[in-house]
C-alpha cells in the first residue's frame, strides 16, 4: 500500500510541477525557452524520485534475500538444539556459536527495520518467527543471560530499554 502511495505521490508531484510550468509558460509570453528550462527540471525530478523508489527497492531485495539465505542455513541447527535436551553448558562451541549467529541476524534485522529499510509486513512475519525461537527456553535463556549487561545491547544495535524479542 505505501508503494501505491509512493507511486501516487511521484505523479501527484509532476502533475502539480506540470501545472506550474504551463501557468508560467502562459504567464511569460510563451518563452519557448523558459518553458523548455522547466519540462526539463520535472523530467530531471520524476526520474531523480522514481531512481530513488528503484535503489531502495533493489537494497530492500538485496536485504531479504541476504537475511532469508542466512537464517535458511542457521534453521536446522537451532531445531536440532531446540529439540534435544541439552542445557547452555552442553552445547557444543559450535552450536552456541550458531545461536549467537542468530541473534545478529535478528539484531541486523531489527536495526534495518528501524531505518524503515524492512517494511512492516515483512518485519511482522519475521518478528513471528523470532517470536517462535525465543519462546524455546534454551534459546530464551541464552538471550537472557547475553543481554545481561547494556554493552551487550549495544553490540545489537540496541537502547538500554530496547529488546526485539519482545518488542
Amino acid at each position: 500500500m505505501k508503494r501505491i502511495l509512493k507511486i501516487y505521490y511521484i505523479l501527484f508531484t509532476c502533475l502539480i510541477g506540470s501545472s506550474i510550468v504551463i501557468i508560467t509558460y502562459l504567464y511569460n509570453s510563451y518563452d519557448e525557452k523558459l518553458l523548455l528550462g522547466l519540462i526539463g527540471i520535472i523530467a530531471t525530478f520524476y526520474f531523480g524520485l522514481s531512481k530513488t523508489q528503484m535503489e531502495n527497492d533493489r537494497f530492500f531485495k538485496e536485504l531479504f534475500r541476504d537475511f532469508n539465505l542466512r537464517y535458511t542455513a542457521l534453521n536446522e541447527c537451532l531445531y536440532n538444539i531446540t529439540n534435544s535436551d541439552k542445557t547452555i553448558e552442553d552445547l557444543s562451541f559450535r552450536e552456541k556459536d550458531k545461536i549467537y549467529d542468530y541473534f545478529n541476524l535478528c539484531a541486523e534485522e531489527y536495526y534495518w527495520y528501524k531505518k524503515n529499510r524492512i517494511s512492516p509486513t515483512v518485519w511482522k512475519s519475521w518478528k513471528n518467527g523470532m517470536d517462535f525461537w525465543y519462546s524455546k527456553p534454551i534459546i530464551r535463556e541464552m538471550w537472557e543471560e547475553e543481554i545481561t549487561n547494556n554493552n551487550s545491547r549495544l553490540s545489537y544495535y540496541m537502547e538500554s530499554n530496547e529488546d526485539f524479542f519482545k518488542d
